[in-house]
């Protein structure tokens, strides 16, 4: 049951976002018995996972990378607009408010 337990922490932290975690193989099966073998099968599937973590990570920088001008140019419009809408409605004013503070999260 020992055993039992030391896998169930470390797969814990890997549920908590620890990719670099892996389960105990143990020293004197070195993957001999169905614990061990477990162990190794989970580590290989946690590097897969870890890879493809990476790739989408550098996808979504790509993509905030590449939408960072145009964004930055549509706020610049933004204050244009609101820095003359001083005769506006307040329901304009809020709405171009409310899209500046929305581009805000994206840049």
């Amino acid at each position: 049951m020992h055993r039992v337990e030391v896998i169930n922490r470390a797969s814990e932290r890997i549920m908590a976002g620890d990719l670099t975690g892996r389960l105990p193989v143990g020293m004197s099966t070195v993957g001999g018995d169905e614990f061990g073998r477990l162990s190794i099968t989970s580590t290989g599937c946690l590097i897969v996972l870890k890879k493809l973590v990476e790739g989408m990570q550098q996808v979504f920088d790509g993509y905030r990378h590449d939408l960072r001008t145009p964004l930055t140019r549509l706020r610049r419009s933004l204050e244009r607009l609101r820095a003359g809408a001083q005769d506006a409605s307040p329901a304009y004013i809020a709405g171009l408010d409310n899209a500046l503070a929305q581009t805000d999260e994206f840049c």
